[in-house]
């Protein structure tokens, strides 16, 4: 039986959103397909403290790490820092910031590998799809890294000075950061 185009309960929590798995799961409960007694919460798409947008679960971390811990951090949980790559996915994480009241934000977009060349770590994916960057930037200011003062930003920022635009940051200078993983 094919319900909303999902072929088995499993599959729905992948290739359907949560009123769509809702819906399939009662419409199953109707025809008697399953029987459920004191299930509070059936599925879920997302780990806890894990938000949903679109096939990924994106996490807001209260921590204030460097981008490389950050990183790390994530590869803990088999995810990633943010990789975004549309203007509604630009909107929904901003709306997200603003209401934990989080001013900037590691992202995943580094040219510290690649020739300067903006990519998606560890993806690889060049920035160049969608960009969303604060105008005159990004720019390599000097003076935030005490090591190296010529290459000085080459991590990206979600900041809030910047109304929330993309920012080139030195690494090692401590944010909130956001990770997603594919979802469920």
């Amino acid at each position: 039986m094919v319900i909303n185009k999902c072929y088995t309960l499993c599959h729905c929590a992948i290739l359907c959103n949560r009123s769509q798995v809702t819906e399939v799961f009662v419409k199953m409960m109707k025809l008697g397909l399953i029987l459920v007694i004191g299930l509070p919460y059936v599925f879920s798409i997302c780990d806890e403290g894990w938000t949903q947008f679109n096939d990924y679960c994106l996490a807001f971390s209260p921590d204030l790490l460097d981008w490389y811990t950050a990183a790390s951090m994530c590869l803990l949980y088999d995810a990633r820092l943010v990789q975004i790559d549309s203007q509604a996915k630009q909107n929904w994480i901003v709306d997200h910031l603003k209401a934990r009241k989080i001013t900037s934000a590691w992202a995943g977009g580094s040219n510290r590998y690649h020739n300067s060349i903006w990519k998606w770590i560890p993806s690889l994916k060049p920035l160049k799809n969608f960009e969303y960057w604060t105008p005159k930037e990004p720019n390599n200011a000097p003076g935030e890294n005490p090591t190296n003062p010529v290459n000085a930003e080459q991590c990206l920022e979600i900041g809030g000075p910047q109304n929330y635009h993309w920012n080139d940051r030195w690494c090692g200078i401590k944010h909130n950061f956001i990770c997603e993983k594919k979802a469920k």
